[in-house]
């Protein structure tokens, strides 16, 4: 990691800074929260998660869609560095909390499948 850090001021200037790849980035980001958060809301049903992931994608594409163009990223763009920080915020919390819901005590209850406590199939 030390030395990701000393070599990232020589690769601004390189094909990392492609306004293409970061938007495939944020794409390929936004698709597995997707898959993630839908899978997890399966478990748990708490679907409400799923708005504030549209909430952090739209901020993410917004903060992309307003940014400057390469020839001018000497010049930081405060409202293109917040948003786009706001929105990976919002995807990151998202999927903790739905990580979260799903190792909830009152899910393991919900998913036991016999009401013996002494059943094999039982979750908790």
């Amino acid at each position: 990691m030390p030395w990701l850090l000393l070599i990232m001021p020589f690769l601004a200037g390189s094909w990392l800074a492609d306004p293409e790849l970061e938007r495939g980035f944020i794409v390929a980001s936004i698709v597995l929260a997707m898959i993630c958060t839908t899978c997890g809301c399966h478990l748990h049903r708490k679907w409400w998660l799923m708005g504030l992931l549209g909430v952090g994608a739209a901020t993410l594409f917004g903060a992309h869609a307003t940014a400057p163009p390469a020839c001018c990223s000497q010049h930081l763009s405060w409202p293109n560095a917040i948003g786009a920080a706001c929105g990976g915020a919002l995807l990151a919390a998202t999927h903790f909390l739905n990580l979260r819901l799903q190792r909830t005590p009152a899910l393991a209850a919900v998913n036991d499948c016999c009401p013996d406590p002494g059943c094999s199939n039982n979750v908790s």
